[in-house]
């Protein structure tokens, strides 16, 4: 099951809980062909090549990372990003740290369930490797949970410190590169065993083993 929720500062509620819709207006897409790892077995998606040729020029050059890969932290995923009706573009996306927060980094948001609810902070660093902008984006990215389910990320609307920016800069051209924090709310508690970036297009989650600092 998945689950994630919404972070306002002085909002009357508290966040819900809802379970994590695939599909959103960013998806990422991953072609296992093009996977340096052993994919025998897995299904080559027929769209998977033309994306990647439309994606840029040098797409089909780039090594892209299958489904099912295990990263260690700090290790990237190279995979192909797609917003919108655009081409999808080439995007390494690498986890630096899991860390734990405290229920009173929450407490000037106004979350009614701020006591009952453990934060985590999850730093993560994109580079754009294709020759689409795309600024604005989110990247789907999860927690696993001690107990098997799986989080995503909760947006936050305002600046919460620790964990100030979870979405890319509203211009992210070729090249560039941006440190992030996405923040995931789980019940209190909770611990995290894993980072999964997941699409409809992956077999399997690409995911990073965390190791959380607290």
């Amino acid at each position: 099951m998945r689950h994630t929720g919404a972070m306002r500062r002085s909002s009357t509620s508290g966040p819900s809980s809802r379970r994590w819709a695939v599909g959103a207006v960013l998806v990422v897409l991953a072609a296992t062909g093009c996977s340096s790892g052993d994919d025998a077995g897995d299904p080559a998606p027929s769209a998977a090549p033309s994306a990647a040729a439309s994606a840029s020029p040098s797409a089909a050059r780039v090594s892209l990372t299958g489904g099912g890969a295990e990263l260690e932290l700090g290790a990237p995923a190279t995979v192909l990003l797609r917003r919108g009706d655009q081409d999808p573009g080439i995007v390494d996306v690498s986890v630096g740290s899991v860390t734990r927060g405290r229920t009173a980094d929450l407490t000037d948001f106004g979350v009614a369930d701020a006591e009952t609810s453990q934060p985590w902070y999850v730093a993560v660093k994109a580079t754009n490797r294709g020759t689409s902008d795309l600024g604005g984006a989110s990247l789907p990215l999860a927690v696993l949970d001690a107990e098997g389910e799986t989080w995503g990320a909760t947006p936050v609307v305002g600046t919460l410190r620790q964990c100030p920016s979870g979405t890319l800069p509203a211009t992210f051209a070729p090249e560039a590169t941006a440190d992030l924090c996405l923040l995931f709310l789980l019940p209190e508690g909770g611990t995290t065993t894993s980072v999964e970036l997941t699409s409809p297009s992956l077999s399997e989650p690409i995911s990073w083993a965390a190791a959380p600092a607290s």
